[in-house]
């Protein structure tokens, strides 16, 4: 992992991931325009939703968005939005499938009684919608995060607004569907929480074995 320029790396709850696995959100080394003398490659941060399963040796560039359920193939190059519910695969990557789910079981060492029990699922629970009213932009939380000026405060917005958020649906996200939009409100939370200072001085109890 490599982080530059204090952007951000937000991954969402209940992923799979396999080994070797890169994240990198800079190029790193500066491009400019030569008619402008602008930079033309800024650093961006990288947004990894709820319930994501990603393959061996997957590479995360700047301003990839892989929402909700979603599927990255091994040794995918991931430089972009990947929507719910959706396979993804290749350098660079590229939607293969739609309107699939999947489930963290392993079937490494089932028999046949195993694999038939899992030929249907009768459930829902790793399906996801889109709605407008619940959902959390990667483009807001970093517009809130680049307006915030210390750590505390950024630990503080990340804890209320993202990690209190329990909906299903935060990170689901599909194509043609608003993408700029405000963040949902939320509550000040952390503010309530109570901390215990540890005096290292102190001697901790050790534990035979």
């Amino acid at each position: 992992m490599l982080l530059s320029e204090r952007k951000n790396i937000i991954i969402g709850d209940q992923c799979l991931f396999s080994h070797t696995i890169w994240f990198r959100n800079a190029d790193p080394h500066l491009i400019y325009d030569n008619i402008t003398n602008k930079r033309i490659n800024p650093t961006q941060s990288i947004y990894i939703g709820d319930h994501v399963w990603v393959g061996q040796e997957v590479a995360f560039l700047k301003k990839s968005f892989v929402a909700s359920g979603s599927i990255i193939g091994t040794k995918s190059v991931v430089t972009k939005l990947c929507y719910s519910n959706t396979i993804n695969a290749g350098n660079p990557i590229k939607q293969v499938k739609e309107n699939i789910s999947w489930r963290g079981e392993c079937v490494h060492n089932w028999d046949l009684e195993e694999t038939n029990k899992y030929n249907y699922i009768p459930n829902n629970d790793f399906k996801y919608t889109y709605n407008q009213n619940e959902f959390l932009s990667p483009k807001a939380i970093e517009e809130k995060l680049d307006s915030l000026n210390t750590a505390q405060e950024k630990l503080e917005f990340v804890y209320d607004a993202i990690y209190c958020n329990k909906n299903k649906n935060r990170f689901a996200y599909f194509k043609d569907m608003p993408y700029d939009i405000p963040l949902p409100k939320y509550e000040n939370k952390f503010k309530s929480l109570k901390f215990e200072e540890i005096d290292e001085t102190t001697p901790q109890p050790t534990h035979k074995n």
